[in-house]
C-alpha cells in the first residue's frame, strides 16, 4: 500500500513531494526522502529546488503540528505514540527545550509527534523553527546534493557501504567534537598566562565559548552525524523503489 502511495505522489512531481513532506510533519507515517530521492535522481538539474521545496514544505508542516497540539493537546499525541514514546519526547524537550525538534528532523524518530508535542508543552516557536529549518535542511540537501553529484551511484554506493560509511562519519564527528574541545581548553589555558594573551583572547572569542555553546554544539554535530546514517538507511529502500 505505501508503495503505491509513494509511487502516486512521485507521479505529481514537485507539488507531489511537497504535499507528502507537509504532511510527514504533522500526520503522515510515509517519509518524503521516498519521492525526493526518485526526483533527484530522475532531473539532477533540479535536485535543489527539490530539496529546497522538501525543505519548506516540511517546515510548514511542523508549524501546523504545532498549532494541532496547541489546539487538540494531550488526547491527540496519545492516539498518535504510547506511553514510553511520549515519556522519551518529553524527557528530550525537558533537557533541550524547543532545539530538540533538531534531533527530530534529522532522525527516523516520528517527526509528527514531536511537532505535535512541542505545541502541547507550549514550547518557544522561534527555536521551533529554526530548529526546525536546519535539522530538514540538513537532511534533505544533503540527499539531494549527493545524488546530483553522484546520480545513481550515490544511491547504489549509499547502500552497499551502508556498515563502512557510517563507521567513518561516525569517526569523523568524534574527531572533529574532541579537536574543538582541545582548541577550546587550550585558548582558555593560553589566557591564564602572561605571554601572548592578546592573540589567546581573540582566539578564545572565536572558539572558546562558554559550557552552553559548547553543550548545543556537540548536540548539533552529533545529530548531522545522525542525519548522514538516515541518508544511508533510506538508500537501500530508495534504490528498490527506483528499480521497480
Amino acid at each position: 500500500m505505501w508503495d503505491n502511495m509513494v509511487e502516486l505522489f512521485a507521479t505529481y512531481g514537485v507539488w507531489g513531494l511537497m504535499v507528502m513532506s507537509f504532511a510527514e510533519s504533522s500526520f503522515f507515517p510515509v517519509p518524503p526522502d521516498l519521492v525526493l530521492v526518485p526526483l533527484c535522481l530522475a532531473r539532477p538539474d533540479r535536485a535543489l529546488l527539490y530539496g529546497l521545496a522538501c525543505t519548506g514544505a516540511s517546515v510548514v508542516g511542523g508549524y501546523f503540528g504545532y498549532v494541532l497540539g496547541q489546539v487538540l493537546g494531550q488526547p491527540l499525541l496519545q492516539r498518535l505514540a504510547s506511553r514510553e514514546t511520549l515519556g522519551r519526547v518529553e524527557a528530550i524537550f525537558a533537557r533541550y527545550g524547543g532545539w530538540g525538534i533538531l534531533i527530530a528532523a534529522l532522525t527516523p524518530i516520528p517527526y509528527k509527534v514531536f511537532t505535535i508535542a512541542a505545541g502541547c508543552f507550549s514550547l518557544s516557536l522561534f527555536p521551533f523553527i529554526m530548529a526546525s529549518i536546519a535539522g530538514r535542511g540538513i537532511r534533505f540537501f544533503l540527499e539531494a546534493v549527493l545524488v546530483m553529484t553522484i546520480g545513481q551511484q550515490a544511491v547504489s554506493f549509499m547502500a552497499r557501504n551502508f556498515e563502512w560509511l557510517t563507521i567513518a562519519i561516525a569517526l569523523a564527528i568524534l574527531a572533529g567534537y574532541l579537536g574543538y574541545r582541545f582548541v577550546g581548553q587550550y585558548c582558555r589555558w593560553c589566557i591564564g598566562g602572561k605571554w601572548h594573551r592578546r592573540w589567546a583572547e581573540l582566539a578564545a572569542r572565536l572558539v572558546g565559548l562558554d559550557r552552553e555553546s559548547r553543550r548545543v554544539a556537540g548536540q548539533w554535530i552529533t545529530a548531522l552525524g545522525i542525519g548522514s546514517f538516515l541518508a544511508f538507511f533510506l538508500a537501500d529502500v530508495v534504490e528498490d523503489i527506483w528499480e521497480r
